[in-house]
Formats: structure tokens, C-alpha cells, sequence
């Protein structure tokens, strides 16, 4: 279990650093954090999926693992997170680098970053 002090310490770890352009990985894990969605599904995230005036993330049941459309209450925090990310991509909030038909999927390697 992780304390509060550790999920500070996490928090702090994930604030782009100056200079920085795009999104970062830690956007995707503060999403995390904040709505305790899978991986997969924070880093496949899309726009359409978003009502970012009304604080939800509705996805359709292609999406979850167990299947079923699943309609997410985003806390004001967390709205904010995917606001602060450039829209680079008209699909995904978090793009594949080079390949802007994907999402995000190098998480293997960014968590060693």
C-alpha cells in the first residue's frame, strides 16, 4: 500500500519539467491516480470519450476489460489533467509518438525513465 506521502512523492515526480512540450508519461499516471482506471485504458484515452464541462469519461464496452460501458466521474483535479495536455492528435489524448493511429503504449519503457 502507498502512503500519502509517497503518492506526494509521485505527484511531484510527474510535473513536466520546464521546457517541456506534448504530454507527458506523467500525465497518464496522475490519471491514473486520480480515477483508478487500468493502464491501457488511461493510455488509450480519447477525446470523444471525454465531457470534460460536465467532469465524466464514458467508455463504450469495446473499451474496459470486463466489457461493460463504463461511465467515469472526473473530480475537478483530474479534468484538468487531459486540459493541460496539447491536442496534437483529434482521436487520443495521449498519441503515439510517430504514429498518430495509436495511443501511448510505451509504459514498459517509461516507467524506467
Amino acid at each position: 500500500m502507498v502512503n500519502d506521502a509517497e503518492l506526494a512523492a509521485i505527484w511531484t515526480g510527474c510535473e513536466p519539467e520546464p521546457g517541456d512540450s506534448g504530454y507527458s508519461f506523467g500525465s497518464i499516471v496522475k490519471l491514473l491516480m486520480l480515477t483508478g482506471q487500468r493502464r491501457t485504458e488511461v493510455a488509450a484515452m480519447r477525446w470523444s470519450e471525454l465531457n470534460l464541462e460536465a467532469g465524466t469519461w464514458e467508455l463504450s464496452g469495446d473499451r474496459p476489460k470486463n466489457e461493460e460501458p463504463t461511465l467515469i466521474p472526473l473530480s475537478t483535479l483530474a479534468v484538468s489533467v487531459p486540459q493541460s495536455v496539447p491536442k496534437t492528435n483529434d482521436t487520443f489524448v495521449f498519441p503515439a509518438r510517430g504514429n498518430e493511429r495509436s495511443h501511448f503504449q510505451a509504459t514498459r519503457r517509461a516507467r524506467r525513465l
